[in-house]
């Protein structure tokens, strides 16, 4: 089978002019390198799930065809310029996030873009080759990296939706074509600390490289001598840099110091150091605001826009029809569910059109303008469409006891009253925001299995002392495992079939970390410590 076809014929493409006989001498050499290009297009694409939390992973049917997708509901971020990073005299006079059109036109910056309006920008425009997309959480960030990865590296046409304003007041929504010929790099910088665990030194922000973060991360073996070189040197790649704020603010390690401080400085060393050998290479760091004060001086910075009625609307739409293709779905894998699913699917209808109409109204239509807490309005809503949302506090707390507590595989698992006692429900709140004030005291978004079962064994303990020692630890491993494997709350990679204890786990949402160490910090009486 010819592997010269679609991501990678595309890609290969854009090679003429550029040095390509310079390593790729023949047609075997050529061939062997589509392999390996083929390989990590393979790789890469591990890091795009767009599954909607626990909807697509629940217990029954993770191994189900055809998840509940986000690809599929997916409205792309809308982006305004705040700044120009080459106008001298705009650096620290950034334009706020809450402004007029008329601000924008004054000051020759750009508003309202969509996928294609910033893609055309960074891939035309030598002057938006590093750009930064500034949000708060739950802005959609990480899921435009991911997206953009997703498009970047797919072997058939994307097209994602965009909505256009009739002459009569009416929105149209349209479909447009992703058709853009680069190699997409997505580095989660939450994932910097484990790479430099592997290789880093005390200078890490000046001799590791990008290349030895992907060799870490893939642990592929090329046929192609220097593959990732090669691929940094000679091809149009696009490196995302996703979530500098989730960099801890400063850790020190075995034999090294991580902090935000380095990581912009080596961002700005790897960024130099492509850009000298591949003037074709693109930029884009993601951050909650007021992270990257280093990086705005040679950054263009663009915020993120909130979801408009129309977006919401639409949005909403699309979550129930695939909401109503997943119970189908379930219905014909697992007929025991059907019953109960067609109960579901008749009042589907209903529910949205009640969904929609609270949406309308405050408060919720001022909280659901996030594209995070719609999507766990909708989720809840799916669930228990009496639950009351009145602020942002109310929100997280109802999606992390609707995870925990009202899916129906979660309810048949008697092992929670055995491992809490009688107060299970209450119990299991406590135990999930402990383990979110470990992550927390650690200073890290990411811990293994062998990190978080001494707090989870502590803590049931203490809650359930009549329990035996060797019981918590088999019970506190398979609770654990229950968590990684809906990759709901609180999710796990497997690193290692043979010892658990390495698996490594993080929230989904670092919102929800966030959310839940507050919790732990005012209900264990902790903030004076």
């Amino acid at each position: 089978m010819d592997p010269i076809t679609g991501f990678v014929a595309k890609v290969m493409s854009s090679l003429t002019g550029k040095g390509i006989s310079n390593f790729l001498k023949n047609k075997a050499e050529k061939q062997t390198f589509a392999i390996d290009l083929k390989a990590y297009q393979a790789a890469c694409r591990t890091d795009i799930d767009l599954d909607v939390f626990a909807l697509g992973k629940r217990q029954k049917i993770k191994d189900l065809k055809g998840d509940f997708a986000l690809g599929n509901i997916y409205i792309p971020i809308r982006l305004n310029q705040l700044k120009m990073a080459q106008r001298p005299d705009e650096v620290g006079q950034a334009i706020g996030f809450q402004t007029t059109v008329q601000d924008f036109q004054q000051r020759n910056l750009h508003h309202d873009l969509d996928f294609t309006g910033i893609m055309d920008l960074i891939s035309q425009f030598e002057q938006y080759h590093s750009v930064i997309i500034q949000g708060g959480a739950g802005a959609g960030k990480s899921t435009f990296m991911k997206y953009l990865t997703f498009a970047l590296s797919s072997d058939t046409e994307v097209k994602y939706k965009t909505f256009r304003e009739t002459k009569k007041g009416d929105t149209k929504v349209e479909l447009k074509s992703f058709k853009y010929a680069y190699v997409p790099i997505l580095i989660r910088l939450r994932d910097l600390e484990k790479a430099l665990e592997e290789k880093g030194k005390s200078n890490w922000p000046q001799s590791f490289h990008l290349e030895d973060f992907l060799a870490y991360k893939y642990n592929l073996d090329f046929e192609t001598s220097q593959f990732y070189i090669k691929l940094l040197r000679y091809f149009n790649v696009i490196i995302l840099f996703d979530g500098i704020d989730e960099v801890p603010e400063k850790k020190k390690l075995e034999n090294f110091i991580l902090s935000q401080s380095k990581a912009q400085t080596w961002i700005i060393n790897e960024r130099d150091r492509i850009r000298s050998i591949n003037k074709e290479a693109r930029f884009i760091l993601t951050s909650r605001p007021h992270k990257v004060d280093r990086l705005w001086k040679e950054f263009e910075v663009f915020g993120v826009q909130n979801f408009n009625a129309n977006e919401i609307r639409h949005f909403t739409q699309a979550w129930y029809a695939e909401y109503e293709n997943q119970l189908i779905r379930e219905s014909a894998d697992f007929p025991s569910q059907k019953r109960n699913n067609e109960q579901k699917l008749k009042r589907l209808p209903e529910s949205q059109d009640k969904f929609l109409g609270k949406a309308e109204v405050e408060p919720l239509s001022n909280i659901i303008c996030n594209p995070l807490l719609l999507s766990l309005a909708l989720m809840m809503h799916a669930v228990d469409e009496m639950v009351i949302i009145s602020n942002t506090k109310d929100l997280y707390k109802n999606f992390i006891e609707t995870f925990l507590f009202k899916w129906d595989d979660i309810r048949e698992m008697d092992f929670y009253p055995k491992l809490m006692g009688n107060q299970n429900r209450e119990h299991l709140y406590l135990l999930i925001y402990r383990i979110a004030y470990k992550f927390s005291q650690e200073g890290s978004t990411r811990l293994s299995a062998a990190e978080i079962l001494p707090v989870m064994e502590n803590t049931i303990t203490q809650i359930n002392p009549d329990v035996k020692a060797d019981e918590v630890a088999e019970l506190s491993l398979e609770l654990l495992k229950v968590f990684r494997d809906r990759a709901g709350l609180l999710t796990g990679s497997k690193v290692d079939e043979e010892d658990f204890l390495k698996t490594v786990f993080e929230f989904q949402h670092k919102t929800f970390q966030e959310y839940l160490t507050a919790y732990c910090l005012h209900e264990d009486d902790l903030l004076e410590e």
